[in-house]
């Protein structure tokens, strides 16, 4: 995560990256808390995000959007070159397959203890 913001920190215009912190089985994933918190100016969403997704009552993004159209928050979405380039559940799945197995048996770990 450190090495996340400090790439997007580094990116020009951006002033402020943050990562929430979800509670173990917390029913509302979206962002309402932090938006609130530090209240910016822009909203920037991922290129697997997009208004669609935001207009779903269902979606955890249709309470941002609702929030941010409140606070006056401008969103903007698919942000990134080309949409969704990498995601850390594919980082982590990626990783199970190729990491040596940590009981030293020399195995992958998802062939030993990752099963």
């Amino acid at each position: 995560q450190d090495q996340r913001r400090e790439i997007i920190e580094s990116m020009k215009g951006v002033t402020r990256a943050m990562f929430t912190a979800h509670e173990p089985g917390f029913q509302d994933r979206s962002v309402c808390r932090e938006l609130r918190e530090i209240r910016p100016d822009i909203f920037a969403q991922g290129g697997d995000r997009d208004l669609k997704d935001a207009l779903d009552p269902n979606s955890s993004q249709n309470p941002e959007a609702k929030l941010c159209a409140e606070l006056g928050i401008e969103i903007v979405y698919g942000v990134g070159r080309g949409g969704k380039v990498q995601s850390s559940s594919w980082l982590t799945a990626e990783d199970r397959e190729t990491r040596d197995c940590f009981c030293g048996s020399g195995s992958k770990y998802r062939e030993c203890h990752g099963k």
